[in-house]
């Protein structure tokens, strides 16, 4: 009987027994696929924009606490304006809508550093890094006589971003994990009229499949 407990015993352990000897190996390379947040509403009192979109992650381990992550997300929302008045030339009134585009690709290149033990399914982590941020914004313009007109593509913006902030990573399987972060980016030789307008936080919520197994 005493025989039998330890072997249901030591079975049931298995699980628990290859997440801690993987764990301690460090993972290898690994590729992620979720989504992504950019908002600067935390920061600022007059509403602020909220934009978010799908992102891609990939990352190598260079030691048993340290990562090295590169990722690529595309963020992007439509807008719509309408304006009327009077046109004294012909006497009609006139309904102008105005239709807009905006898209934004973040490529933020990130160290990750464990702070956890190696061998919990539950980690918590500090990122930081660099990240690249390029936006376009295109309008089109429709009146109600008909007339159509694109109006040309305003300058890019491109920004250098500093990121920090937390992150958190569960192992549900010996390959796959549950990832989450919030970086908070400040961005650099941005012409803004406050400070407010420099900083805003980008949140990622996806699944990492880890090439090595934990």
């Amino acid at each position: 009987m005493v025989k039998s407990l330890l072997l249901l015993g030591g079975l049931a352990s298995l699980p628990a027994l290859s997440f801690a000897q993987a764990g301690a190996d460090a993972s290898g390379p690994y590729l992620g696929l979720g989504t992504s947040l950019l908002t600067s509403q935390p920061f600022t009192d007059r509403g602020g924009s909220t934009l978010w979109g799908p992102a891609l992650t990939g990352g190598v381990s260079l030691a048993p606490r340290l990562a090295l992550e590169l990722g690529l997300a595309y963020a992007g929302r439509n807008t719509h304006r309408e304006y009327n008045y009077y046109d004294y030339n012909t006497g009609r009134p006139i309904k102008q809508s105005i239709d807009g585009k905006e898209k934004v690709y973040t490529f933020p290149l990130l160290l990750r550093a464990t702070l956890t033990p190696l061998a919990s399914r539950l980690h918590a982590d500090v990122l930081g890094g660099a990240t690249y941020l390029r936006a376009t914004y295109t309008e089109q313009e429709t009146y109600s006589t008909g007339l159509s007109r694109a109006v040309p593509e305003s300058p890019a913006t491109n920004r250098a971003i500093a990121s920090l902030g937390p992150g958190l990573r569960f192992a549900c399987t010996p390959h796959i994990e549950v990832a989450a972060n919030a970086l908070v980016n400040y961005a650099f030789f941005e012409g803004a009229s406050s400070f407010n307008n420099h900083l805003f936080l980008n949140t990622r919520l996806g699944v990492h499949y880890t090439f090595t197994a934990r």
